[in-house]
């Protein structure tokens, strides 16, 4: 392997991995994913599951491979009640470190985001209660949301509850560079992920994700796999697979270890 990418993977936190168990087929059972992480020496990844909260399989899985973190994290979709704020303290009780603000969906065959606002506009108790307890638990909140006004109301309303920890998921399949300065100047990190490149959903060329990190800036991205997919590389392999892409593109090692290690970090410590 490269000095460079290896210097850089040891370490590396991949914040947005999935894989079984799941009602959709998935490349690799968790226990596989975080075997792989393992041998590369990865620093940590965060289990996301659209069926289920991962904190408390997070939690064994990491005693079967000690020196790597396995975080749990929950998403905020019909499986566990929507907009559930007990669901979420259960899970930040269990060690969970990230919630999920899932996106809308129109596609009949998935899940549906529930109720975030209510008819006039405004978060309901429920979106609040959530907040607060992502904020009393230190838990990063990551929106999913494709409306740059309802991310920014969410973040800004989080910063006002003591949410110190946001990211924008995958913002830059669905909002402008502007939208995604916007974001960033609320404290909230933009989420780049190595799946946009791949030919199954090709939203993006490695060269518009290097200048879309550079005009939002480096230090107000993080660089993520979100693989898990079965017609895709094992997360492990993509995080690899990305940090020589973006070593390739331009970026110093400086950079890149601070899009996949130095700032996901930050996120769950």
């Amino acid at each position: 392997m490269n000095i460079s990418v290896q210097n850089i993977i040891n370490g590396a936190i991949d914040f947005h991995v999935n894989g079984s168990p799941s009602v959709k087929e998935q490349r690799m059972e968790v226990l596989e994913i975080a075997r792989a992480a393992y041998e590369l020496e990865l620093g940590a990844f965060i289990y996301k599951s659209e069926d289920h909260p991962t904190a408390a399989l997070a939690t064994i899985l990491e005693q079967i491979y000690p020196g790597l973190r396995i975080i749990g994290s929950i998403v905020l979709n019909e499986t566990i009640g929507g907009i559930n704020p007990l669901s979420v303290e259960v899970s930040a009780r269990l060690g969970a470190k990230v919630v999920w603000v899932p996106a809308s969906k129109t596609d009949g065959s998935q899940l549906k985001q529930c109720v975030l606002y209510t008819n006039d506009g405004i978060l309901s108790d429920d979106a609040l209660n959530t907040l607060e307890i992502i904020a009393s638990h230190e838990m990063t909140l990551v929106s999913e949301l494709t409306s740059t006004s309802e991310t920014i109301n969410l973040f800004n309303e989080g910063k006002r509850r003591g949410v110190k920890r946001m990211v924008a998921s995958n913002a830059h399949g669905t909002m402008s560079i502007k939208d995604q300065r916007e974001i960033s100047s609320c404290g909230a990190y933009v989420e780049y992920t190595f799946l946009s490149l791949m030919p199954s959903i090709g939203k993006m060329s490695p060269e518009e994700m290097f200048q879309g990190i550079q005009s939002v800036g480096v230090d107000k991205c993080i660089v993520t796999t979100g693989f898990g997919q079965w017609l895709n590389p094992p997360p492990a392999e993509g995080l690899r697979m990305a940090i020589a892409m973006l070593l390739h593109s331009g970026l110093s090692e400086d950079q890149v270890s601070m899009l996949v290690k130095e700032t996901p970090k930050s996120l769950i410590d």
